[in-house]
């Protein structure tokens, strides 16, 4: 791996291989699909679909050579690529600091997490669940957050953001 590698690293923990990475999506209004699934960001530069790397049945990211991630991290419709590390640590979502509500995220869990049992081990506040989504609105610590990013059950934890509706 090329020593000037740059890309935030957002997951605790060790790497679990020097070529295994997570792939962030952003939006992207000019393309086609504007928000694109990172198969398709995989797919567009020719990475093997026996490489990708799952979390409950969905591609977040691959094993790539330097050419390859080096391809991935060029790419407009890629908000940041980090390395995929012991553990599975979840995602984690970042929204500017302007838009950001401190200590307050949504979290998105396995289909049958249960969710009082997975705030009650962490301590932390429920705000609102959407269980048609599997989803929930938290008020967490920093620490609080970190740990459930590190739960199985757990597929990624955003920022909450304020409400831009007027």
């Amino acid at each position: 791996m090329p020593d000037a590698y740059e890309a935030p690293l957002f997951s605790a923990g060790q790497p679990q291989s020097e070529r295994g990475f997570l792939i962030h999506p952003g939006y992207w209004p000019h393309a086609e699909p504007a928000f694109p699934s990172v198969l398709d960001i995989l797919t567009r530069h020719g990475v093997d679909p026996g490489a990708a790397r799952t979390r409950h049945g969905l591609v977040v990211g691959a094993d790539l050579t330097a050419d390859q991630l080096a391809a991935v991290r060029a790419d407009r419709q890629v908000e940041y690529v980090e390395r995929d590390c012991v553990g599975g640590v979840a995602r984690y979502q970042r929204v500017p600091a302007s838009a950001r509500v401190v200590g307050q995220y949504s979290v998105a869990v396995a289909d049958d997490c249960d969710l009082g049992a997975l705030l009650a081990r962490l301590d932390g506040t429920l705000l609102h669940a959407y269980d048609e989504i599997h989803t929930f609105a938290a008020r967490l610590t920093d620490r609080q957050r970190d740990l459930l990013r590190r739960d199985p059950e757990v597929f990624s934890v955003g920022d909450d953001q304020w409400d831009s509706a007027d």
